[in-house]
């Protein structure tokens, strides 16, 4: 009976040792997956259905959305709305054909960056800026437009202008 006792005590103080290095391996693992991004990254461009102009210090809509992991970009309103802290990539392409048209990127109501298209009438013409910003949880980013009324060129079938971005690290 001893034997058995002490048998039954060996085996118990076995499995207190193995649990305690599965909750060990355990909690590694979760702190390794906490620790991985989620990926992020958004595209949303204009076509056929955006034929206005646009006022100065309106907020230029992208509603065709290619993308939106993580769920940042608002068709709606146009802001990406950063869901994680880091580092971002942001990337704007503006096409228009009457006038030009001058355009900024905007970081919860400061400027990041300026686009300008300088078009002549009857051409088309494209400009672009790209940003790479350290962005907070919370933060909003949209296009903004910046001198007088102009008119985004679209077609009916493909993003010609386009508001981009993605998490970096």
């Amino acid at each position: 009976m001893k034997q058995q006792n002490a048998n039954i005590m060996s085996e118990i103080s076995s499995v207190k040792t193995k649990t305690g290095a599965m909750a060990m391996t355990i909690s590694g693992l979760v702190s390794s997956v906490s620790g991985i991004q989620k990926q992020i990254y958004f595209s949303a461009g204009t076509v056929g259905d955006v034929s206005k102009q646009w006022s100065p210090q309106e907020t230029i809509v992208f509603p065709h959305v290619t993308s939106n992991v993580g769920g940042g970009y608002d068709a709606t309103s146009g802001v990406f709305t950063v869901p994680q802290n880091g580092v971002y990539v942001l990337f704007c392409s503006l096409a228009t054909h009457s006038n030009g048209m001058i355009a900024k990127m905007v970081r919860n109501g400061s400027p990041l960056h300026g686009i300008a298209v300088s078009a002549s009438d009857g051409q088309i013409d494209t400009g672009s800026n790209v940003v790479v910003v350290y962005l907070q949880k919370g933060d909003i980013v949209w296009i903004q437009q910046h001198s007088t009324g102009a008119f985004l060129w679209t077609i009916a079938d493909a993003p010609l202008s386009t508001f981009s971005g993605f998490l970096l690290q």
